[in-house]
This record gives C-alpha cells, sequence and structure tokens, in this order.
C-alpha cells in the first residue's frame, strides 16, 4: 500500500510538472489574432479578447476579457462586455497540431446592451449578418489555419441585460445551449432575475436567422414567479406570478400567458389591491414591423370578468402606443370594489358597495403613459353601506320632507366617461335613488381627486312637484357637489331655484297654490302656518 502511494505521489508531481512545462514552452495566446478575427467574421462585429492562457488540467483555453462591438448604427459603445471567457479545447490537437478545436464556451459575467431605433430594428438583428456570406471562406480558412469554433456546449454566467436607453436592468442571467449550430435547432435553458424574482425559459431554438436575430424561430414555455412590480420604474406594487408559451416563426411572436398576482397596484398614487387578480392573455406580434395585437386579455377578481383587446404598435423611443376595447357585463361590485384601490378610485369615507352589479364599454387609447379613456358606465342594484344620501343634502331633506337611511340605494346608474393625464369628466350622469328621486348632472374628478359636479334632484315629494309646478323637464333642485373623493361636500341651491320660481309666477301674473306658498316663505326666512 505504501508503494503504491509513493507511485501516485509521484505521478501527481510529474503530472503537475509537465503542465507547468507544456504552459511555459506553449504560448496559447498566438491564437488570439486567430480566434478574435474568426468571432469578427462570425459576429460581423469586431471582437476584441483579452491575453489568452491555457489551463492544461482543466483542458481549457482561458482570455481575460471579451469585448463585441455594437453596430455602427446604434453609437461606439460595446454590445457586450465579459469579464472573462474560457473555451473548452481538445488538448492532443492544441498541443501537437496546433489546433484550437473549441468543444465548449462560458462567458462570466457578460453586461449587454440592448438597443431599439425608431425604426423598430434592435441593436442585436444586425448579429452574424454577414456570416452567410463568408461562410465558406471562413471555413476554409479555419482549416488552413487552425481554428474550428463549432461548440458542443454554450454557457453564459450571471450577466447583466439592460435594455433601451434609461436603462431597464435585469440581473443574473443564464443561459445554457446543447449542440449549438448555426444550421439547425438546439435546446436552451434561460434563467434571470426580475425584479427580484426568477425568470425561466425552456425551449428550443434554430436554425439562426442571419438576415434578422430577432426572427430566428423559437418554441418555448416560460415561469416567472414571486416578481415584485415595487422594485420596477413604474410606481406599481405587488407580486406577480407568470407561466406561458412562445413561438416565433420567422415573422410573427405567438405568445400565451396566465398569470395571477397579489396586493397589486396599477397606477401611480393607488394602493394594494384587497383580493387577487388573475390574468389570461393571448397575443400576436409582428416582429418586423413591431406591431402587434392583443387577441386576448381577460382579467378577473372574483367573479368579475373585464375583457381587452386591440391592436398596439412600439414607436420611436421604445413608446408603446396602443388602441384597446375594454368591456365588462354584469359584474359584481363587491369584487370590482377589491380591484378599485389598485387603480386609484376611492369611496366615500366610510362606505363600502354591498350588492350591485355594473357594465364597462371604453376604448382606451394613446401612449401607455398618457392613456385616454372614453365610453359609458352603468350600474344597478347597488347599495353604499355607510353613506347616507340624504343627510349630504339635509336642505334638501327639509324642503321635500325626503326620509333615507343609513345607507343609499340606487336603484340604476349610468354615465359617459371621458379620462385622461389631468383627470376624468362624466358627463351625462342618471341615477334613480330610493327615496330621494332622479338625480342627473356632470363634473369632474382632477388627477387629486378634487370633486367639480354641477347636479340636479328631481325629489319624489308632493311638496317639492307644487313648488316647481309648471317647470315641466327642467324641474328639480340645483346641487353642487366638490371637496374630494373620499370627503364629498354636497349643497344644494334651494333658495336660487326658490327665488326662480316666484319671479316666474309673478312675471306670468299667477299665483302659487296656498301649499306651495307656505314652504316657499319657509325657506326664504318666513314660517309655514301651523296646521
Amino acid at each position: 500500500m505504501k508503494l503504491f502511494l509513493r507511485v501516485l505521489g509521484v505521478l501527481a508531481v510529474l503530472l503537475v510538472a509537465v503542465s507547468v512545462a507544456v504552459s511555459f514552452l506553449f504560448d496559447a495566446d498566438s491564437f488570439r489574432p486567430l480566434v478574435e478575427s474568426r468571432l469578427t467574421t462570425a459576429l460581423a462585429r469586431e471582437v476584441k479578447l483579452g491575453h489568452l492562457k491555457l489551463s492544461l488540467l482543466s483542458g481549457r483555453v482561458v482570455a481575460d476579457g471579451l469585448s463585441v462591438a455594437d453596430d455602427p448604427a446604434f453609437g461606439a459603445s460595446p454590445f457586450l462586455q465579459a469579464k472573462s471567457i474560457r473555451l473548452r479545447a481538445n488538448l492532443r490537437a492544441l498541443v501537437f497540431s496546433r489546433r484550437l478545436n473549441v468543444t465548449a464556451v462560458e462567458v462570466n459575467e457578460p453586461a449587454v446592451l440592448l438597443l431599439q431605433d425608431a425604426a423598430g430594428k434592435w441593436n442585436f438583428s444586425s448579429l452574424g449578418a454577414k456570416h452567410s456570406s463568408a461562410t465558406a471562406e471562413s471555413s476554409a480558412a479555419s482549416a488552413e489555419s487552425g481554428l474550428d469554433l463549432s461548440a458542443q456546449e454554450l454557457k453564459i454566467m450571471d450577466g447583466k441585460l439592460s435594455v433601451g436607453q434609461k436603462p431597464y436592468v435585469v440581473d443574473k442571467v443564464n443561459l445554457e445551449v446543447d449542440d449549438f449550430a448555426l444550421a439547425s435547432a438546439f435546446p436552451f435553458s434561460l434563467s434571470a432575475d426580475i425584479f427580484g424574482g426568477v425568470f425561466q425559459v425552456n425551449g428550443k431554438a434554430g436554425p439562426i436567422a442571419t438576415s434578422d436575430l430577432a426572427t430566428t424561430p423559437v418554441s418555448a414555455t416560460f415561469t416567472a414567479k414571486n416578481v415584485d412590480l415595487a422594485k420596477s420604474p413604474a410606481e406599481l406594487g405587488g407580486l406577480v406570478s407568470v407561466e406561458g408559451s412562445v413561438n416565433v416563426d420567422g415573422h410573427t411572436a405567438h405568445l400565451k400567458a396566465h398569470g395571477k398576482g397579489e396586493k397589486l397596484k396599477l397606477v401611480n398614487g393607488g394602493s394594494p389591491a384587497a383580493h387577487p387578480v388573475e390574468l389570461d392573455c393571448a397575443l400576436d406580434h409582428d416582429i418586423a414591423h413591431d406591431t402587434g395585437i392583443l387577441t386576448q386579455g381577460d382579467v378577473r377578481t372574483g367573479k368579475a370578468l373585464v375583457r381587452f383587446s386591440g391592436p398596439y404598435r412600439f414607436q420611436s423611443g421604445g413608446h408603446l402606443n396602443v388602441t384597446i376595447a375594454v368591456s365588462g357585463e354584469n359584474m359584481p361590485l363587491a369584487d370590482l370594489e377589491a380591484l378599485m384601490p389598485a387603480v386609484n378610485v376611492v369611496l366615500p369615507a366610510g362606505a363600502s358597495v354591498r350588492g350591485g352589479r355594473a357594465s364597462v364599454r371604453l376604448a382606451v387609447e394613446g401612449d401607455v403613459e398618457q392613456l385616454a379613456t372614453r365610453g359609458t358606465v352603468s350600474a344597478a342594484g347597488v347599495s353604499f353601506a355607510g353613506f347616507d344620501l340624504g343627510s349630504k343634502l339635509s336642505t334638501l331633506e327639509r324642503f321635500a320632507g325626503i326620509r333615507t337611511g343609513p345607507n343609499t340605494e340606487i336603484q340604476q346608474f349610468s354615465t359617459g366617461v371621458q379620462s385622461g393625464p389631468s383627470g376624468t369628466s362624466l358627463d351625462n350622469i342618471k341615477a334613480f335613488v330610493t327615496g330621494i328621486g332622479q338625480i342627473s348632472g356632470a363634473g369632474t374628478i382632477s388627477s387629486r381627486r378634487q370633486l367639480a359636479f354641477k347636479m340636479r334632484a328631481n325629489l319624489n315629494s308632493a311638496e317639492v312637484a307644487l313648488a316647481t309646478l309648471g317647470r315641466g323637464a327642467s324641474a328639480g333642485i340645483p346641487f353642487t357637489i366638490t371637496g374630494s373623493s373620499s370627503n364629498p361636500v354636497f349643497k344644494a341651491d334651494v333658495r336660487g331655484i326658490v327665488s326662480q320660481e316666484l319671479g316666474d309666477f309673478a312675471g306670468q301674473g299667477r299665483r302659487l297654490p296656498p301649499a306651495a306658498t307656505d314652504l316657499l316663505k319657509g325657506l326664504l326666512g318666513g314660517k309655514k302656518p301651523k296646521k
């Protein structure tokens, strides 16, 4: 046993000695100009490598740096920079024939910058664009000079992907490719850290489209788990998980996905939604024109379903322009209420929705950062618990003798809606409120939730009917709503309507009925006679 251990020790020393000797006698860096030249030809971009060193024990040639130039149309900054690149080579061919037969490539800590021009072209699209015309020449030169870049394995480790000028950064990018070949499909797996969540893609790609890398056929599935929207550049919030598939046929990318969000905050100033939200979507994207159509966009919360569909287009600077139709029919309001905080819709303090159903038909257009919305909203059978509209209109209560309770019951409601970055306007408002009557009008809600509404109430009261006798369609009591969404202020203009009525009757030489006369005197400062 001791003799065996001694022999092993001697062999180990000899192996180390041979490795050191070969490292001194064999200069791997002599291959650097050749490797740079062949990579430059293959990628159609200038490639620079750091000093090449041979690690005999691992069978790898290591470069202590890698730089790939960008498409000149996008500037002079590098497209890719990496800390190091490792090439696994056939040692026998390398040492005895001085041929660099690469079987695996590993790029460590690369940083890649992706940019898009006004026409929608990406800076990676032209990678390898000249390869097809130079293949024969390159292959012949490679055989003559001893370079074979066919790799069975390709790995990118701990990369960083920056998208756009701002930029949006994706960390911990890892890519593994087996049996890589330009002319055939190859399996791959990709993972990345997106806003604290894990993004994973598995599938096949290829053959490589040398005319435009973005049109390379791809068939893959993907998952994203626990993506934290609070870490995104936009002022959003919530945790999102998604799973789906993508297929690229050379011209069009077809995507289908199912996702779920918890505690979502979807607009600036919003707060987390109380209930989970589920999404099913499908889209077809035209790669050459950077346009597409959302064929399915179903958003569910509880039993409420809102559907989105329509075309979109990416414009210069990466801006996304959409024309989306939004519809929802007979949706339970209690479920929608849970989503209201996420889109910055605020109910009066202490109020909540009990029962009722709503429908929406909207058109959403423009840049996603400056969207304009128009359409209609309607509801029926709505109960606002903890909100007494009658008490808010206390003057009307005294005027008409209406009686309401702690809740406000709305039998029917409808309005036209127009919304933009500066706020929302509602027109042609019509509401039938139990115990009060019909309410109509129009107004605005500013981006800071300030209210400015001019309304009219046609009250269910015999006394009001007497006071507004003869006015026909213009009958009703005007009032305003100001304040904020959380604390609205209602103010009725009873004195104005009374003065108008008295003037109208006096000008026509008519007398008001006794009951109306008594009522109006009381409102103008007199006292109604005791019965």
